[in-house]
């Protein structure tokens, strides 16, 4: 109940016209529905989910492109292809969960494939599981939530009060127009999601393929055209397994890389 679920969720806002003409608050929400949904399904080889998405980077190509139609008249670009770089975006420098996953494989790691050349993977590579955890406690956000913004109907209030605010919704998605509340409002959002270390890479973000669709204002039928595309693109994404594995005696465990093609997400 994957897609289902992606399409339950965001029907209803489509047809009461949640988003009001807002471009920011349609595209963190869709993306939202979108990181949600791929965390419910898996690569195709031993079925780990993908651990973080590049959400950020997906909102603000979404955002551009929407941007741009909407100064151009709206004759330059529909909404699925504006769609189709922004779901890429998503996958660029994404990384996956840690293997292996228990739903797929409850005996563990002898139930995964080998990586080429050994006889079982052992576990995750140690020394790059343990560099990223260290890189991740380093991370900091790049925007200054201090500092002082000027709105018209509000005063003066920090970027942290604006956008607790807008998430409280004490104040209107609105402001959300203004660039530098975005900005700040995306990166928060990125920086406060869970960070799982896991040295698993997305190296391929996939070919976005868009179906034929004619121009209509039918949200069932946009969305069910926008899955199938989803879909479709999900098999072209692909990427690696850092590992440990055990290759045959008498050669002690080493480094091994496990390459990975295709996601899937389950309707």
């Amino acid at each position: 109940m994957s897609w289902n679920t992606f399409k339950a969720n965001l029907l209803p806002k489509f047809e009461s016209k949640t988003f009001g003409g807002s471009i920011e608050e349609f595209a963190l929400a869709f993306v939202d529905e979108y990181d949600a949904c791929l965390k419910r399904g898996g690569d195709l080889l031993n079925g780990v989910p993908i651990g973080k998405g590049n959400k950020k980077l997906f909102v603000i190509i979404l955002t551009l492109l929407l941007k741009k139609t909407q100064k151009n008249g709206g004759t330059k670009i529909d909404l699925l292809d504006a769609l189709g770089p922004a779901v890429m975006a998503y996958w660029m420098g994404a990384r996956m969960a840690p293997m292996p996953n228990p739903t797929i494989n409850p005996t563990g790691w002898p139930g995964t494939i080998p990586a080429p050349g050994s006889i079982s993977n052992i576990m995750v590579n140690p020394i790059l599981l343990a560099a990223d955890a260290a890189a991740q406690k380093v991370l900091k956000p790049q925007v200054d939530f201090n500092k002082k913004i000027k709105t018209k109907e509000y005063g003066e209030l920090t970027l942290k009060e604006i956008i607790e605010g807008i998430l409280k919704k004490k104040y209107p998605s609105s402001l959300l127009t203004e660039q530098e509340i975005f900005d700040a409002f995306v990166e928060m959002q990125d920086f406060k999601s869970i960070k799982i270390p896991s040295p698993n890479l997305v190296l391929n973000p996939g070919t976005w393929t868009k179906l034929p669709i004619f121009p209509n204002m039918d949200s069932n039928m946009f969305l069910d055209t926008f899955i199938l595309c989803a879909k479709i693109h999900l098999f072209t994404v692909g990427g690696i397994f850092l590992l440990f594995s055990q290759y045959p005696p008498p050669a002690p465990p080493a480094p091994s890389v496990l390459q990975w093609s295709g996601y899937s997400v389950s309707d």
